[in-house]
């Protein structure tokens, strides 16, 4: 008999004992007496200061027994070496992880809860997700370094390594949120590590994460109160003195780590750390423990190698004007400017704008409103526009008035065309610095709608042919599909154009790399795929094929998006199709993605009219070989009956038999059992009977 499968593993929420942060700030005691590691003993003292915590979705394996392992966080036993150190825990009772701290397995409990709840708590924040390249969680080796008294985050393999040196590094959750702090900078932005000084941010980061989390703690009355400045309050025993968050230097004069032609040495690092970890600090002392915790975890996503303390201060207030809109940049400017991280006046002016909530039409006109705020004085602020009309230009500046409390308003006409109105803001302050809204303006602005607009998902497909694949974002044409590029097609199922839409656009989502003699088109036809017109996006297509337009070379904005104008289909029926012309097959790196099609209508009236007749629309693709999609329109509610006849006028096949709404409906017909030749299909409804013919090609 054949053994049965096994199972996988299921997640439940586990019970275990740890120290939270340690066991000296939670009992308010100072080390020595009855609070000593004493050779990693237990004590009633330090028993005392054990609490029951819950291990959430560990999981449960196919052996029955649950480990420490979770969607963040998996406790290893092996080494960087390669070498099996430790004994992960593992019970038959998810609520069975209570250990004595001389118990080596204790040590796996407080690096998963810990590390499991750092990561937790920055998701909270920012929702940043499992904090590694491919979304694995972090591995950590409680007692992967032996007897070392030090711990470390290695990037290469996403691993913590802690030691038992002295006091057990890990019996300390200061030292596990901070070796945790390293994985989530290292997810944010990769090998800043590679320089001195950007080892240094490494370490402020880390210190600063572990000290605010300590701190929060102590603010909230969790625990007694105590210095939270003092880090690693009782792993910094015994062989060293852990570490003090207090720097009031300058930068660059009172750090070492800036200079990259000496270099720094690893002292040097962990002082400049302290350095930034203090002015970290300072921001915290002014803005609270969420704000600065969640402006520190969104900056590291604009870092890059190599990386300055001026870069991260830059971060920071960029990371204000994306989430509180600037609201706190007069504040960082000050503080970051105190720590020569910055120049007071070097910030230009921070835009706010909700297009929601600030745009408003009222009579004849468009209000706009929009907030600036300034490090210095906002001199002045401004509007651009582009109206919804077809080939309209841009207009502006339109100066804002101010209405006090940094908010600035403009009025401008209401457009005579519905649609969405395009349009961004400028401001200047009195030290010459300048902002845009979108930050990136006039590559990307923001819409609003004028009229009643519409916006519907599109990219429903009809036919591929050739080389285009269906992927899970869309379809792709790339050179791992086996068939030639060259002809390729994308049919879009028929779409019906509302008869009073005084403004059609499609919004074509998709990015693409083609060389030479290669490109993309997209075209229309209005009489049912018998003939195609190309379709040109607005400013045109990037480069020439044949003396036509075509997508080719790479696509130049990160979202690829290209505005084709319909307005020529309005009141009729739709085909659309993106096509390929390719002297050669595609290289490795050649690719066209089609992720998105939205079919934007706009209309002054209150709704859309579709003008729909009884219509039975040629089968698409004719002549088809092995199966082809035959649609059909209702003007209304109707029995249907879709059929199939040979040239004998025997019925040899029933497509479908239903009742449908009004619209149109899409019967896909399959050639398999039917000998080539013409064939008839008819279709029948309460309105009439409509018959049109297809051939098929064996």
């Amino acid at each position: 008999n054949a053994l049965p499968a096994a199972s996988a593993p299921t997640a439940v929420n586990g019970r275990g004992l740890v120290f939270d942060p340690d066991p000296l700030t939670s009992a308010g005691a100072g080390y020595g007496g009855a609070f000593r590691d004493n050779g990693d003993s237990p004590s009633a003292a330090l028993q005392a200061q054990m609490k029951t915590v819950v291990l959430r979705e560990i999981v449960r394996d196919s052996d029955g027994l649950y480990r420490l392992e979770g969607p963040y966080v998996r406790v290893v036993g092996q080494n960087s070496g390669g070498a099996t150190n430790y004994s992960p825990p593992a019970e038959a009772d998810p609520a069975a992880f209570r250990y004595d701290r001389n118990d080596e397995r204790f040590e796996g409990v407080m690096v998963y809860y810990h590390a499991d709840k750092s990561q937790r708590y920055a998701d909270s924040l920012l929702f940043l997700g499992a904090p590694s390249p491919d979304r694995a969680p972090v591995r950590i080796n409680p007692h992967g370094r032996g007897l070392a008294d030090d711990s470390w985050f290695l990037p290469e393999r996403f691993l913590i390594e802690m030691g038992a040196g002295g006091i057990d590094d890990a019996e300390d959750g200061g030292v596990i949120w901070h070796e945790h702090a390293h994985a989530i900078l290292e997810t944010a932005s990769r090998s800043l590590r590679t320089t001195s000084e950007g080892m240094a941010l490494h370490e402020g980061w880390a210190d600063y994460w572990a000290a605010s989390y300590v701190r929060g703690l102590i603010e909230s009355g969790a625990v007694p109160p105590r210095d939270w400045r003092r880090l690693f309050f009782w792993d910094g025993n015994e062989t060293w003195n852990g570490r003090f968050v207090e720097h009031r230097g300058v930068y660059p004069a009172d750090t070492h780590c800036d200079d990259a032609t000496t270099g720094c040495s690893l002292r040097q690092v962990y002082d400049d750390g302290i350095f930034w970890a203090a002015a970290l600090m300072d921001v915290y002392t002014a803005l609270g423990k969420s704000v600065t915790d969640r402006l520190a975890l969104a900056s590291h996503h604009y870092l890059s190698v190599p990386v300055t303390f001026r870069d991260a201060a830059e971060a920071l207030v960029q990371a204000d004007v994306d989430l509180y809109g600037g609201a706190h940049r007069r504040q960082l400017a000050a503080l970051l400017a105190a720590r020569g991280l910055a120049d007071a006046g070097a910030f230009g002016p921070a835009i706010a704008h909700t297009p929601e909530a600030d745009v408003e039409t009222v009579g004849g006109s468009l209000r706009l409103q929009v907030v600036v705020r300034g490090v210095l004085p906002v001199t002045s602020a401004a509007l651009y526009y582009q109206s919804p009309a077809p080939g309209a230009s841009w207009s502006g500046p339109v100066p804002m008035r101010a209405l006090g409390e940094d908010r600035y308003e403009a009025v401008i006409p209401k457009p005579s065309a519905p649609g969405y109105l395009r349009y961004y803001f400028a401001a200047a302050d009195a030290g010459a610095g300048q902002a845009t809204f979108p930050f990136d303006a006039p590559t990307h602005v923001l819409r609003a709608p004028v009229g009643n607009v519409a916006a519907v998902e599109a990219l429903q497909i009809a036919r591929a042919t050739g080389a285009w694949q269906e992927a899970p974002t869309g379809w792709n044409l790339s050179p791992a599909d086996p068939a030639p590029a060259d002809g390729s097609t994308l049919v879009w199922t028929l779409m019906e154009a509302p008869a009073n839409a005084e403004g059609l656009l499609l919004e074509l989502e998709h990015r693409y790399h083609l060389g030479e003699g290669k490109g993309g088109r997209l075209e229309m036809s209005l009489d049912g795929g018998r003939t195609w017109a190309l379709l040109t996006p607005e400013g045109g297509y990037p480069a020439s094929l044949d003396g036509a337009g075509a997508f080719s070379g790479v696509s130049a904005t990160s979202d690829g998006a290209s505005v084709f104008d319909l307005a020529e289909a309005a009141g009729r029926q739709v085909w659309l199709r993106a096509r390929v012309e390719a002297a050669g097959p595609l290289s490795n790196n050649e690719f066209w993605r089609i992720t998105g099609a939205k079919w934007v209508q706009a209309t002054f009236d209150q709704s859309f009219t579709i003008e729909r007749r009884l219509t039975l629309h040629p089968n698409f693709p004719d002549p088809f070989s092995d199966r082809t999609t035959v649609m059909y329109t209702l003007e209304s509610t109707s029995q249907v009956s879709l059929e199939l006849y040979n040239v004998l006028g025997m019925r040899v096949a029933v497509l479908e038999t239903a009742v449908r709404q009004p619209g149109t409906h899409t019967v896909t017909l399959s050639a398999d059992g039917l000998a080539g030749g013409v064939y008839f299909i008819r279709l029948r409804t309460d309105e009439g009977i409509r018959t049109e013919r297809a051939v098929l090609m064996r």
